[in-house]
């Protein structure tokens, strides 16, 4: 065996003090503040919509929304939700919001409403019996696609340019899944 370089025996001693050192300060553009809506409900759904208004979606088939200046949260349900868990929502430019269920089958669903929650519709259920949708997301130009877990290899993706009507990629398409590999489903 090679002899080490003295000085390459130093090298240790210079770099672990380095790594106890203080973290360094980031001013950042916003902050977080700790919301309480008073519900013993999970949520895992969040977006901002037109307005200023903050949206949160959970279990039980919850969609809370408020003002930034409001004091109290709203709440209302799309139909047949009850037993479902809202982990995706999302505000398009133009107001309109999309709650997405997750979970197993029948459990993944999506609901739109363009009236601040108040009339919901659903506007995809999940077709497939090993299907599980994971998230929603728009563009700009309002183009969205929800991604589900991959199902024969390959994640299942649904596209609309209107938000009512949802049409599933091919297959041969859609990103490859590795053995195993599935998405995390939340906002």
């Amino acid at each position: 065996l090679a002899k080490p370089l003295p000085w390459l025996l130093l090298l240790p001693s210079l770099l672990l003090p380095a790594c106890g050192s203080t973290p360094v300060q980031i001013d950042l553009p916003y902050s977080v503040q700790v919301q309480d809506a008073g519900l013993e409900k999970s949520f895992r759904g969040a977006s901002f919509g037109t307005g200023d208004r903050m949206w949160s979606s959970g279990t039980q088939g919850t969609v809370l929304h408020r003002g930034l200046g409001d004091g109290s949260w709203t709440q209302s349900y799309p139909p047949s939700a009850q037993d479902l868990d809202l982990r995706d929502i999302d505000i398009r430019l133009d107001g309109e919001i999309f709650a997405m269920a997750a979970g197993e089958a029948e459990a993944s669903r999506l609901y739109f409403s363009e009236s601040l929650g108040q009339v919901w519709q659903e506007v995809l259920a999940n077709p497939d019996e090993l299907g599980f949708f994971d998230s929603l997301a728009f563009d700009s130009a309002g183009v969205g696609m929800l991604v589900g877990d991959p199902i024969g290899g390959a994640f299942t993706i649904f596209t609309s340019r209107n938000g009512r009507n949802w049409m599933r990629t091919d297959r041969g398409r859609s990103p490859v899944a590795d053995e195993g590999e599935y998405a995390f489903a939340a906002s």
